[in-house]
């Protein structure tokens, strides 16, 4: 099965892997040449707004304007947390050869255009652990060779007796991913070697199972004292973390929850397949408390013009740290934790 594109107009194409996982890039023609810029996953940017975003931030970059039957298609940027202006994103040149190491130094190059926190440290963790392959054209590159140069020797490095996981080799799968996929796009390779199950069934089958550790939880009594203590956090996190509380969802699903996805009048939420684990759609039924908390966010997206939810000042959706940390500090467990809370006490008090 092969990559689907679809295209959303002005150049924005979204790039779909049979796996599920997806990139965005934006084409376009300036002083006679013609670039492809990745602008990133859909775990950065999540929808076409947020996409389209990124995407104006390149053509203010290079002075690009739109084609003239659409004089203004797309909106200013908005402004960075702190209420200055995003930095400019500047248009990147290919990759200077077809090796492994120029295509990551590429990705490295753009996320530190995006402004990304992470990008030193990120381009920090390829060069060691992808040094053997460096110089390696990726059309080379298979499977094997990627599990057994780079996966296999990050996982001995970082492991040990007492400490038999690391999140290292988890990572550099990722990594390898979003490198490879440009070269995808770019038509270096006709299919990415990091992508799909090969890679994950090849690497499970080289690395010794291991008992996973739960996700840290509490008991289902004490859900009075976490509600009690959710009273005490951020303003922005409070609400989100109390519907996920009250409705059981996992925490992307809440953050990223959207007006359109709500029939308040049947008290009913529902999160379309391409936004669930499962990938099937999945029907919430709302309580009181859950509809009082989605109404009172009403004006606030309103104001913002955001499309979600729970919106942060600038109307993007809460970052996935927000709610993590904010959990960890009233309750002593983690979001997830609270769903295994949540079946437990259906499993030993079943509803009648």
């Amino acid at each position: 099965m092969s990559a689907k594109r679809t295209s959303y107009g002005d150049g924005l194409t979204l790039i779909v892997q049979p796996t599920g996982s997806g990139r965005w890039y934006a084409r376009f023609t300036y002083a006679g040449e013609r670039h492809n810029v990745s602008l990133g996953s859909l775990l950065d940017l999540p929808d076409e707004h947020a996409a389209r975003d990124a995407m104006v931030a390149v053509w203010k970059a290079v002075g690009h304007a739109p084609r003239p039957q659409r004089p203004d298609p797309v909106p200013a940027l908005a402004p960075t947390s702190a209420g200055r202006p995003r930095a400019p994103m500047p248009v990147l040149p290919p990759p200077a050869d077809g090796t492994l190491g120029a295509y990551i130094e590429h990705e490295a190059a753009l996320r530190r255009a995006k402004g990304e926190q992470s990008a030193k440290s990120w381009e920090s963790t390829m060069r060691r652990y992808c040094a053997p392959l460096w110089s390696r054209p990726v059309a080379a590159l298979t499977t094997k060779v990627l599990v057994d140069a780079i996966l296999l020797p990050a996982h001995r490095q970082n492991t040990t007796a007492d400490k038999p996981t690391s999140a290292v080799p988890r990572k550099l799968r990722i990594g390898l991913r979003q490198v490879l996929s440009e070269a995808v796009y770019d038509g270096t390779l006709a299919h990415n070697p990091a992508e799909g199950r090969a890679l994950d069934d090849a690497w499970q089958r080289r690395v010794p199972a291991h008992r996973s550790t739960p996700h840290p939880a509490i008991a289902w009594q004490h859900a009075p004292q976490v509600a009690q203590a959710l009273t005490t956090i951020g303003r922005a996190a409070q609400p989100c973390l109390t519907f996920t509380l009250l409705t059981a969802v996992r925490r992307d699903e809440a953050r990223l929850a959207r007006w359109s996805e709500f029939d308040m009048q049947a008290a009913v939420w529902t999160i379309p397949a391409d936004r669930t684990k499962t990938g099937t759609v999945h029907r919430v039924p709302l309580s009181t408390q859950a509809l009082r908390i989605v109404e009172g966010q009403r004006v606030r997206a309103e104001a913002l013009d955001s499309p979600y939810v729970f919106p942060t000042k600038t109307g993007r959706p809460l970052a996935r740290s927000v709610l993590h940390h904010e959990a960890k500090r009233v309750m002593s467990a983690t979001v997830h934790g609270w769903r295994a809370a949540f079946r437990t006490r259906g499993v030993r008090r079943p509803r009648r």
